[in-house]
């Protein structure tokens, strides 16, 4: 008897959860945006290729953050940013921030403010993910490098609209 119910406690105690835990269930937040995007440039009504991919840092507080790297941005920059996951009002999280960076190089050593732009109206959000589209709108300026690198003076409200290859 004795016998009998260890082997029932050992087999009761071995039972496979029918559902694993929230938290496996969970994606990031940041894996929507992860992938490979064709985007039109709508001023020059041109495409180029950019590519979205995740990786783990250490921010300057110690924390493990995600972060994220955005190849080919606006065709010209290669961007490495902290992936904040912002949630508006509606309980929406599609929102993807590049982040705003000063003397951001770009793939011709030449530097550049480079920052988003918002707009949250409900018929028109920037810079947040539709489906597979995300329109990317942005604000980028040479102007405080211009001279100094011999480069034509450029500041401009930019959009971009990005889809996702699948």
């Amino acid at each position: 008897m004795q016998r009998f119910l260890i082997l029932v406690m050992l087999l009761s105690s071995c039972v496979k959860d029918k559902y694993p835990p929230s938290s496996a269930i969970e994606e990031r937040c940041c894996q929507k945006f992860i992938g490979n995007y064709r985007v039109l440039n709508t001023d020059s009504n041109t495409y180029y290729n950019m590519n979205i991919s995740h990786f783990q840092s250490i921010n300057q507080y110690g924390v493990t953050v995600d972060s994220i790297i955005i190849e080919n941005f606006a065709n010209i920059f290669n961007l490495k940013t902290e992936f904040y996951c912002t949630v508006d009002s509606n309980g929406d999280n599609n929102f993807l921030d590049i982040g705003a960076h000063d003397s951001c190089y770009d793939k011709l050593g030449y530097q550049w403010y480079l920052f988003p732009l918002f707009s949250d109206s409900l018929e028109n959000k920037t810079s947040w993910l539709h489906n597979d589209t995300l329109n990317l709108y942005f604000y980028m300026c040479n102007i405080k490098f211009y001279i100094g690198e011999a480069q034509p003076y450029f500041c401009k409200n930019v959009m971009h609209i990005a889809v996702k290859q699948h």
